[in-house]
């Protein structure tokens, strides 16, 4: 399955496409899937945190993960 829109962050508005796997099953219908996003796409700096010793450091890519299952009433 493949749904294209728009994904909104911090006040920034970009176009994606989100390809999901799609399960048949009992009447529900699953959609699974992973996206990859930067969050400098969405002006966000990625968050670090330096300690007296070491400096913790998050990289520009993240990922989301969806499931959702779709069910009669």
């Amino acid at each position: 399955m493949t749904a294209k829109g728009d994904l909104a962050v911090a006040g920034v508005t970009i176009p994606v496409t989100l390809k999901a796997d799609a399960i048949l099953s009992k009447g529900k219908i699953r959609l699974k899937g992973v996206h990859k996003l930067k969050m400098s796409d969405f002006k966000i700096t990625p968050p670090s945190i330096s300690l007296l010793v070491t400096a913790i450091t998050c990289t520009d890519e993240i990922e989301i993960h969806y499931d959702v299952t779709f069910a009669p009433k």
